[in-house]
């Protein structure tokens, strides 16, 4: 189990997760972000910008050309055992790639 997060106002560029998930920011705990931008991040498995497997409260944050050879471009929820939840408001996403589905969210 992992613990609370808040991010506001931050920048996850250019980071790769060779072998995982979430190649900008992965969650298994609760995460509280806002105003924040992920950009030319890479995954291998899923969640170029963002791997959740936990509570993530997102907002006004931008998902732009992340990728992943998996699924979930931007942003992948929940894909080991089912679990993770996100309440996500004022999110945009653009240019995000995924090479199995879903290249800018997939969630559940």
């Amino acid at each position: 189990m992992g613990g609370t997060v808040t991010v506001t106002g931050t920048s996850f560029i250019s980071n790769v997760s060779l072998n995982g998930v979430g190649g900008g920011l992965s969650n298994s705990g609760v995460l509280n972000l806002s105003n924040s931008n992920f950009s030319q991040n890479t995954a291998f498995i899923g969640g170029g910008g963002l791997f959740n497997n936990g509570t993530a409260n997102l907002a006004s944050t931008n998902f732009a050309n992340n990728s992943t050879h998996g699924k979930g471009g931007g942003i992948l929820n929940g894909a080991i055992a089912g679990l993770g939840s996100v309440t996500a408001t004022g999110l945009t996403f653009s240019g995000n790639q995924a090479t199995q589905a879903t290249g800018s969210r997939r969630y559940g």
